[in-house]
């Protein structure tokens, strides 16, 4: 691969950054979208995440999180409003530092889930559910401890939408 193709936005061994959007997707009762990785799936113990993308070449992020949102919840929803960013590390399997921030945007999902999911990755593979913030927050703090890994954390944004809807019901 020649650097003109290399995804600028992806990590590598000398490019020890990377950009992820995320979506977190709310319907019309206040419950959060999320992908159910059962122990030994994504991590070592059961793992919830919200749907988070890698951005491509070319891709703004607004079209990250529809592709995203295709891919792994077989789902086109309402892009509302960005809700904040997680600034994170990690030590990936090769031992490479990994900076890692994400972006994420708040998204309104009026539809029941289609049986379909376009991606072919780990994330087509999950259960999907829809969780309180406040039980998805406190399984994403307690996750990211028993992981050991500051991104599976996600309870500052979960908990930030929580407030954002709350208002504007």
């Amino acid at each position: 691969m020649t650097p003109q193709q290399a995804n600028i936005f992806y990590w590598s061994t000398g490019q020890p950054f990377h950009l992820s959007v995320g979506a977190v997707v709310v319907d019309d009762a206040g419950q959060v979208l999320v992908h159910h990785y059962p122990a030994g799936t994504a991590a070592k113990t059961e793992a919830y995440l919200l749907m988070r993308e890698s951005l491509e070449m070319g891709e703004d992020p607004l079209t990250t999180v529809r592709r995203g949102l295709a891919e792994e919840f077989g789902l086109k929803a309402d892009i509302a409003e960005f809700v904040g960013s997680i600034v994170c590390s990690f030590r990936h399997d090769n031992n490479v530092e990994v900076e890692k921030t994400t972006i994420y945007f708040l998204c309104i999902n009026h539809h029941p889930l289609p049986s379909g999911r376009t991606g072919e990755d780990l994330e087509t593979r999950s259960h999907l559910e829809w969780l309180s913030p406040r039980r998805l927050a406190q399984l994403s703090r307690a996750q990211a401890k028993a992981i050991g890994r500051s991104d599976f954390d996600e309870s500052k944004i979960i908990e930030r939408v929580a407030e954002i809807t709350k208002n504007k019901a």
